[in-house]
């Protein structure tokens, strides 16, 4: 839900990875697959989710907690973004700090783990699994990109496949570890502005999130100054700070 939602400039909450059932959902990689929530503002969709995330993540009655410190991580990864993305979410960051109704202490530092390095292993985790789901399904019944990517899986050898899964835990154990449990880190939530080549675009900027295993909040950054189309940022907590990252954005809007 994050990448869609910052292409519309609208609010978005995805629990903590893995934290909600996917069940009726058809799976892409059981290793992530989390539903999340579209809304207006973050509020709502945080309201949405809270429908039909399981009680313990504590979505129905977001919590107060230690004041966060709002972390705009350089990466050369977010160099690739429009001026554009680039501006709106640096306004962004300026502009959160200087919230009442969340009161953020602001920080840029250089992230841990480079994104790209995230980026690259989850996909290798991503198309092995996507392959051994969907092995049965005629190729001829689905996107050739789709069917190009499951072939792709299951060309990975299982020991590359599990490889990859260990190097992502132990990247998610080297990022989270360089951060306070009350940081939360902002991103751009994709490159730029909506694509208009009939694609659902760039989904990089959202995987880092996912691979990362938190919870995931989308609002408005702004719009691009020569189009007017919106641009979308995402925040981001440690895993299991749902409640705690829920009770932030029902405040942002």
């Amino acid at each position: 839900v994050n990448r869609p939602a910052a292409f519309c400039g609208v609010g978005a909450f995805k629990p903590s990875t893995l934290s909600v059932s996917g069940a009726g959902i058809v799976p892409l990689a059981p290793s992530f697959d989390t539903p999340g929530a579209f809304g207006y503002l973050p509020e709502d969709a945080v309201a949405l989710a809270a429908a039909f995330a399981p009680d313990h993540l504590g979505l129905h009655m977001p919590a107060d907690g230690p004041a966060p410190a709002l972390i705009l991580i350089k990466d050369a990864f977010i160099d690739r973004c429009s001026e554009d993305m680039r501006a709106a979410v640096t306004r962004l960051h300026r502009t959160l700090g200087e919230g009442r109704s969340v009161r953020f202490s602001l920080e840029e530092r250089a992230g841990p783990v480079p994104l790209a390095d995230i980026v690259a292993t989850h996909r290798t985790v991503l198309l092995a699994e996507l392959g051994r789901m969907h092995r049965a399904v005629p190729r001829d019944r689905i996107a050739p990109r789709l069917a190009a990517d499951m072939d792709a899986g299951l060309a990975i050898a299982d020991a590359d496949y599990t490889d990859a899964l260990q190097a992502l835990k132990a990247m998610r154990r080297k990022f989270w570890a360089a951060f306070k449990p009350n940081d939360v880190i902002l991103l751009p939530g994709a490159p730029g502005i909506a694509p208009d080549d009939g694609s659902t675009g760039d989904p990089s900027y959202v995987i880092a999130t996912t691979a990362l295993g938190g919870p995931v909040v989308s609002l408005n950054a702004g719009f691009c100054a020569k189009t007017g189309m919106p641009l979308g940022a995402v925040m981001f907590a440690r895993p299991g700070a749902d409640a705690w990252l829920a009770g932030i954005a029902s405040k942002v809007g």
